[in-house]
């Protein structure tokens, strides 16, 4: 195992050239520490690993931006907050002042997974049971004036007797003596509901309207307020998510392929390389043309295990092309909004990346790569059926959901064709996000929502059994 002093553990850090595991030997009477897995990397702040340190298994944080000290101060707090308040979480083990760096030892806590990683795999009843335990440790939290200001679930881990949250930095106390204030529980518990998918917050809700006279001290009327908080909370975190699709950070990675800049997933970069070389020199051998127009063009990419659909989107004429100078391309409105239904948990097609290049005033050809979506149109799966069929009943159940959950986001589609619903197995994609917008005002939206409604329901005239089954459970929903 190679031997790094901390100097040289930092310029690997900062250069993105980590290679594990490695041994750390800080000093001459320090026992080192054995790196073994880089767990989080934000570009020059901090990293996370997981480590060895005295013999046993640990996690281990090295700040290194000027902010260091002031940071994990602010972690030490929050975790002496949180056992403070009787939560179960990591232990500090050590905290030492480097010369260029701070670093932070905690105790591993074993056998545990996170919630994140469990949540797709558990049933109903296990989602209640662990909403029930998570909002049990909320109440702890707010009676004695204590909040986790990002309390998502890679932050929440569970083994099979209770839950441990974890990451203190964001762990503040806004009262010393008594109850948080009512209005700073319902903005906490706004930030809990969001990440949640539409379904799952339903599981929320009642098992809060269950325990919320035990365990909160809300006022009377505190359900619209709590909805009010938690539409406000959602059009922040999509204005969040809006500026994170643009800018460098765990998720994306920003660079250049010859003229054209683009953004693309981490974990995708030299693939994306690699497709756009096969574009501009071989497109015939690797692309498959499905749609040919005069505005865009869309190509199926197929190369090493990568099926991805290509999105080629071209100025139409020269004005076109001036109106996109002042406002986002097509291609930068179908990748912020893909990586937006992402967030929101609305099921679309996996953004890949977007390339743009632009000359002068015009702007030209840009791409958008996105995850291929086999299956077929929702009105080719739901004609298959002769009669109302338990699995077309099963469908338009999935696109109440998705219209519910666009509704419940202050999201309108505005091209609601059949083409935009793909059916994949049992599950039902949105697609052709060019055209969605985020609507806050409350009037303007329902007024757009209503007329997306309306086209839906029109693709459905020339069957008028489906067409009345759609009316049926849109009206149940509260849609129409």
């Amino acid at each position: 195992m190679n031997k790094i002093n901390t100097a040289q553990l930092l310029d690997l850090l900062r250069q993105k050239q980590w290679q594990e595991p490695l041994c750390w030997v800080r000093g001459a009477i320090d026992q080192p520490i054995f790196l073994q897995k880089m767990l989080r990397d934000l570009t020059a702040r901090r990293a996370t690993f997981l480590a060895e340190y005295q013999g046993q298994k640990s996690i281990v944080k090295l700040f290194y931006d000027k902010q260091g000290l002031r940071h994990v101060r602010r972690e030490m707090r929050g975790l002496e907050l949180l056992q403070q308040c009787g939560i179960a979480t990591s232990k500090v083990l050590e905290y030492s002042v480097l010369e260029d760096s701070i670093l932070l030892v905690l105790s591993y806590l074993e056998n545990t997974h996170t919630v994140a990683s469990e949540w797709g795999f558990w049933n109903d009843q296990q989602k209640k049971d662990c909403l029930s335990s998570m909002l049990q440790q909320l109440a702890k939290m707010y009676q004695q004036g204590i909040y986790h200001n990002d309390l998502h679930l890679d932050n929440i881990l569970t083994d099979a007797k209770q839950l441990y949250i974890i990451d203190g930095m964001d762990v503040k106390c806004a009262r010393k003596v008594g109850f948080l204030s009512y209005r700073a529980q319902l903005s906490n518990l706004a930030d809990f509901f969001i990440q949640f998918s539409t379904l799952d917050q339903e599981l929320l809700w009642t098992i809060l309207m269950e325990k919320a006279s035990q365990l909160f001290a809300f006022p009377e009327a505190w359900v619209p307020l709590l909805q009010k908080k938690i539409t406000q909370k959602s059009l922040y975190r999509q204005r969040k998510t809006q500026s994170k699709a643009w800018r460098e950070c765990s998720a994306f990675t920003l660079g250049k392929l010859g003229s054209y800049k683009y953004v693309a997933a981490v974990e995708q970069k030299e693939s994306v390389a690699t497709m756009f070389h096969h574009f501009t020199q071989q497109p015939e051998t690797y692309f498959e043309i499905l749609k040919h127009g005069k505005a865009n063009n869309i190509f199926r990419y197929q190369w090493n295990e990568r099926d991805w659909v290509v999105k080629q989107y071209s100025a139409g004429s020269w004005w076109h092309g001036l109106k996109h100078v002042i406002k986002d391309t097509h291609a930068g409105l179908s990748w912020q909004n893909a990586n937006r239904l992402q967030s929101l948990q609305i099921l679309t097609a996996k953004p890949i990346a977007i390339l743009q290049k632009k000359w002068g005033v015009l702007q030209h050809r840009d791409y958008f790569v996105m995850e291929y979506v086999p299956g077929q149109t929702l009105q080719d799966y739901l004609h298959s059926f002769c009669d109302l069929h338990e699995q077309q009943q099963q469908m338009i159940a999935k696109v109440v959901q998705t219209m519910n959950a666009l509704k419940q986001n202050r999201l309108c589609h505005r091209d609601v064709k059949s083409e935009n619903f793909q059916v994949c197995g049992d599950k039902l994609y949105l697609l052709g996000l060019d055209n969605l917008r985020v609507y806050p005002w409350k009037l303007l939206f329902t007024r757009t929502f209503n007329k997306d409604v309306k086209r839906f329901l029109k693709i459905w005239r020339n069957r008028p059994v489906l067409q009345q089954a759609f009316v049926t459970a849109f009206k149940e929903a509260g849609l129409l």
